[in-house]
């Protein structure tokens, strides 16, 4: 639940205070689990260096290869996603430039 609720408001948190609440999780959280949780929900509400942050503090919690692996992986679905919107935003900025203005009777 904790992991949950990090995660998901991880958008309204600055990524300098998000930081400050990773360093207290990875104080009182012992799970590998919760910090990739942490990661993927701040990813699902496109607080992607929110994301980044939980990744990054859990393969430095847990220097294992599979989880830097993760981080990797993460890291790279935030790339894309941020690729994908960015090009969405062109796509329908050009398609209000085609747009024919409304006319008045």
């Amino acid at each position: 639940l904790a992991a949950a609720s990090v995660g998901s408001a991880a958008r309204f948190v600055e990524p300098k205070l998000f930081k400050q609440q990773m360093a207290l999780f990875r104080q009182y959280i012992p799970t590998k689990p919760q910090y990739f949780q942490v990661a993927y929900d701040a990813f699902r509400v496109d607080a992607f260096e929110q994301a980044k942050i939980a990744a990054d503090v859990a393969a430095e919690r847990y220097a294992e290869d599979v989880m830097q692996k993760e981080r990797g992986f993460l890291r790279d679905l935030v790339d894309e996603k941020k690729q994908d919107l960015a090009a969405r935003k062109v796509k329908q900025s050009a398609q209000k430039k085609r747009s024919p203005a409304a006319v008045s009777p």
